[in-house]
């Protein structure tokens, strides 16, 4: 499914129209199959450490049902295994999708596990090689099997260690300026520099059959390529908030992501895709710290307005 994304800056009085794959619009494929057969699976012994779980949040997991939370937990230890071995993952009939790992759905329904999935990614944006797309298995006998894949190009062991490697020596290296400010606001005020100052916004996409563009909604399109949309800043602002102990969130309407954050006592909203005006060392913080109450009325466009699905998981 393909969605328009507009951008805009109100002050400045322009408009950018292009065309992106919308996260939460997750495209699925169907597959009917008379044998079970998972691609690859977790380690019972986990090298998995805290130095990559403190980039993440357990704030929409905490917001699941506990069948729901069984699943996610299940996926989030394939996940931690992905991301700390070399373990090439196998193409799952030979359809071009590389599944990490897949679950019988007995007491979670698809549509469930659709959500589930899309939530771990908003919680764990540390997932770099996790794409907008969930892998659902149907059989002769009416069962289903959800299962989490991988980009194509980290199905390769050795490629996925490399770039997470090079991808957190950066983050390390941001978290020495970022460690420096002395008040939680400053670390904030910080973090949205160093990623509006590091990052483009990426008006080039035009094919949407293209790996690149589902990447350029992942933290991937950040640390590699420096240049990304919506969700590329909103998950990497999530990151170093999770690291820094900030209380936040990755929020989602029908067309764009930003985060909110809990500062004095209430949430107010960041928007670094929206500051970044992409004038070399001008900064804006237009939509730094704002509430949500200002962010709907300065949005022309109701990007802001968090799309119904989301809601129940949020309160």
């Amino acid at each position: 499914m393909v969605f328009v994304f507009w951008r805009c800056n109100l002050k400045k009085k322009y408009f950018y129209k292009l065309f992106s794959l919308f996260l939460a619009a997750i495209l699925f494929s169907t597959i009917i199959l008379i044998d079970t057969s998972t691609a690859w699976a977790a380690t019972d012994d986990l090298k998995y450490t805290s130095q990559y779980n403190d980039y993440s949040s357990r704030w929409y997991y905490d917001h699941l049902d506990k069948e729901q939370q069984e699943l996610y937990q299940a996926w989030v230890d394939a996940c931690n295994d992905a991301l700390v071995t070399d373990n090439d993952i196998a193409e799952f009939q030979n359809i071009d999708v590389y599944c990490i790992d897949s679950q019988k759905l007995t007491s979670v329904s698809y549509a469930k596990a659709e959500e589930t999935y899309l939530l771990l990614r908003l919680d764990n944006p540390q997932y770099f090689f996790l794409p907008n797309y969930l892998l659902h298995i149907t059989y002769p006998d009416g069962s289903e099997e959800a299962g989490i894949c991988t980009y194509p190009k980290f199905a390769d062991g050795k490629l996925r260690i490399a770039t997470k490697n090079k991808m957190f020596k950066t983050l390390r290296s941001w978290q020495k300026q970022i460690v420096k400010a002395k008040s939680v606001k400053s670390k904030m005020c910080k973090m949205h520099d160093i990623i509006i100052k590091k990052t483009s916004y990426d008006y080039s996409i035009t094919d949407l059959n293209n790996d690149d563009v589902d990447m350029s909604q992942s933290i991937c399109s950040v640390f590699l390529d420096k240049s990304a949309i919506c969700y590329g800043y909103a998950a990497t602002f999530s990151m170093l908030c999770n690291y820094n102990n900030i209380k936040n969130n990755i929020l989602m309407s029908d067309c764009h992501a930003w985060n909110r954050v809990y500062y004095n006592k209430s949430w107010k909203y960041v928007d670094c895709t929206w500051d970044d005006l992409d004038m070399g060392e001008f900064q804006a913080w237009d939509y730094f710290l704002i509430s949500r109450s200002k962010a709907l009325k300065a949005d022309e466009q109701y990007e802001h307005i968090v799309s119904e699905w989301l809601k129940q998981y949020i309160k």
